[in-house]
């Protein structure tokens, strides 16, 4: 990322696999929360008391649609982007 304020260290470049996980985890936010006064700290869908293991332990066994019949607090929106992040961590991981 040359001229930008990332052009050295930890994200010397748009392929750094921890540039990756700081973007992936700066987008996560905006779909999970993480609070001991809710599930006990349990990662959950935000606005939802939905746990996000949840969701992969559907997609193991079913659907993404048949888990948002089952929950429909999480939007579509909210479960795809924590599946795409998800990918996003995995493949950086994968590349090291």
């Amino acid at each position: 990322m040359e001229g930008s304020h990332f052009s050295g260290g930890l994200f010397c470049g748009l392929k750094s696999p921890l540039f990756s996980i700081f973007v992936s985890m700066s987008a996560i936010n905006d779909y999970i929360a993480i609070d001991k006064d809710t599930a006990a700290g349990v990662p959950v869908f935000k606005g939802t008391r939905v746990a996000v293991k949840t969701l992969f332990d559907y997609l193991e066994e079913s659907s993404l649609d048949e888990f948002l019949e089952g929950f429909p607090s999480v939007s579509r929106e909210q479960a795809s982007a924590v599946i795409e992040e998800a990918a996003a961590i995995y493949l950086s991981e994968a590349v090291k």
